[in-house]
């Protein structure tokens, strides 16, 4: 009996609250905490053609980041994992992840972000924005000003990305994955 190339995709987030001395007694936390794919078999995907060769997108899915703190708090969020060569997430060792932060917010209404150290630093507030491993990012007003927030929630936006190589590789099922970990540090 032929067995159809199949992996067992899973897709893991994990969070820290690390901080530099007792910078601050944040919590940090994304829900869920993980996003597990299923079974996947070969036929079920769409490959296209990319720069590093044959792969296909699986359905995007969201998480909730949140951060709370005790009081008023400024910080910077740091978003780590191994990383591809142009700074995406990894998914095992073939694939990657595509990941968007949005919907920024505090207990005060709408915030923004501003990327202060990583992979193309910017000086202005947007609503939106891609994250690359090593990103350092800031909530900030429209105005691009430093915010304290007591509580900061975002939608983080995951978009996993399976080459065409993992499938060949397989004899068995496999386990695929990708580990982030997010924490917020004193702010630069």
């Amino acid at each position: 009996m032929n067995k159809l190339p199949a992996a067992l995709l899973v897709f893991g987030l994990s969070t820290s609250g690390y901080t530099l001395a007792d910078y601050s007694d944040c919590n940090v936390q994304i829900a869920p905490a993980s996003q597990n794919y299923g079974r996947i078999h070969k036929d079920e995907l769409n490959f296209t053609a990319t720069d590093k060769g044959q792969a296909a997108a699986l359905n995007k899915r969201q998480a909730q980041l949140s951060v709370i703190c005790p009081q008023k708090e400024t910080f910077d969020i740091s978003f780590l994992g191994n990383m591809t060569s142009n700074g995406d997430l990894t998914f095992s060792d073939t694939g990657k992840v595509v990941l968007t932060i949005s919907n920024i917010a505090s207990e005060e209404g709408t915030l923004f972000l501003k990327r202060v150290s990583g992979k193309d630093i910017s000086t202005e507030s947007v609503s939106s924005l891609r994250i690359y491993m090593g990103d350092k990012v800031k909530p900030v007003d429209a105005s691009g000003n430093t915010v304290s927030t007591q509580s900061f929630t975002a939608t983080l936006n995951i978009e996993p990305w399976v080459a065409k190589s993992t499938y060949s590789d397989l004899a068995n099922d496999t386990t695929l994955e990708g580990n982030l970990t997010v924490r917020i540090e004193q702010p630069e």
